[in-house]
């Protein structure tokens, strides 16, 4: 069956904005890797600039999205493209700690470094993936 394109194609506004919670949690979490990890002692040894790129940058994209998207939820276009920054903030996390992953299965740095260092950007990749996809389907 067809969706009736009558209707808005936002998403519901209060699950909008229950997973903007979600999301900016996980941005800030993003943000504060570099820094708990070096504290609980999953560190890994890359200039700070890069640390800066890979967590902090996508980490605020992540949560001025979800800022975005907790003022705004009833409103198409601006889901459409506050799930579409999260989904590339996630895929910027994800990607660039492939490299980190790689260096882990070669004996480089700990598994547990690694895995500290670039589990965030799944689960940011995924629900900006997830929410972006039901927009653009039911657009």
């Amino acid at each position: 069956m067809q969706p009736d394109r009558t209707e808005d194609p936002a998403q519901d506004a209060a699950v909008c904005r229950r997973l903007a919670w979600v999301v900016a949690a996980l941005g800030i979490a993003s943000i504060a890797v570099p820094d708990t990890g070096r504290a609980l002692g999953v560190d890994v040894d890359v200039d700070r600039s890069v640390e800066i790129v890979d967590h902090v940058v996508p980490g605020l994209a992540t949560v001025v999205a979800a800022l975005v998207l907790w003022m705004s939820a009833e409103r198409f276009g601006v889901q459409l493209a506050a799930w579409g920054a999260v989904l590339l903030a996630g895929l910027w996390v994800t990607v660039s700690h492939i490299p980190l992953v790689a260096d882990a299965g070669q004996g480089v740095v700990g598994w547990p470094d690694a895995l500290f260092h670039a589990t965030l950007g799944a689960p940011i990749l995924l629900i900006g993936l997830w929410q972006f996809a039901i927009l653009v389907r039911g657009a």
